[in-house]
């Protein structure tokens, strides 16, 4: 069936965009839903503005909504139509944040509505999360450590699924760190935010502790002249 989302329409509002974040796609999506004049096509940019007024959570709860009370515990579901909705465009999106950060929210969806057609959804999330390109320039402004953090954590948790992809996602980031510490110095925030992201029990075995080691030291004793910078890039190497 097919929907009144308009994708070249999405792309050229998202090009415009100075940072592609996802708080500035929900702006995109709110002047999208305000210029709407059809009440479905509405209804999609709604949904899509919420999509991207989340945040990343922690890995029990990967996303919880952008603001929240003080003291309220984040809490984030999604209904029966806005999962229909979502299902209804997420083919049809070319942008892979967006489908990637769509796919997700479909097959989380799917658990708790006990959709039975989720996985496709986990897969093709995972797919999408996995072409979003590591570009150290904009790999916090654009929200890209968390993209791939995210995308890391699900592809391991879906497990033979999605084996293949896994692989190239672990190789393409092991690569990328690599490339940024024999080539790009310690301004390339690579150098240490692949490692950050990668810290903890779910992604610590992504890249192993041998070549973070070595490769900080390597960095370390050829480059490294201001004792902050030091100190940093000694706690990496140390605590892998």
């Amino acid at each position: 069936m097919g929907s009144l989302y308009d994708d070249g329409k999405v792309m050229a509002k998202l090009a415009n965009l100075p940072c592609k974040g996802f708080v500035s796609y929900a702006g995109a999506f709110e002047t999208l839903a305000a210029q709407s004049v059809d009440d479905e096509e509405k209804r999609i940019y709604d949904n899509l503005y919420s999509v991207c007024m989340l945040t990343y959570g922690h890995a029990g709860e990967p996303y919880a909504p952008f603001f929240v009370p003080m003291g309220v515990r984040p809490t984030f579901e999604v209904t029966n139509e806005q999962y229909e909705i979502l299902a209804n465009v997420v083919d049809e999106i070319s942008d892979v944040k967006l489908k990637a950060r769509v796919s997700d929210i479909l097959w989380l969806g799917a658990k708790q509505l006990n959709k039975k057609d989720g996985f496709k959804y986990a897969k093709l999330a995972v797919e999408s999360f996995a072409r979003i390109r590591i570009d150290d320039k904009l790999w916090i402004a654009e929200n890209i450590s968390d993209d791939w953090q995210r995308g890391l954590k699900l592809a391991k948790s879906l497990g033979k699924g999605v084996l293949n992809t896994y692989n190239g996602m672990k190789a393409t980031i092991c690569d990328a760190f690599i490339d940024a510490c024999r080539n790009g110095g310690v301004d390339n925030q690579l150098t240490w935010g692949i490692p950050q992201i990668l810290d903890n029990d779910d992604l610590h075995d992504v890249i192993s502790s041998v070549t973070v080691a070595k490769e900080i030291e390597a960095l370390l004793c050829s480059s490294v002249d201001d004792n902050n910078a030091f100190d940093v890039y000694c706690g990496i190497a140390n605590k892998w």
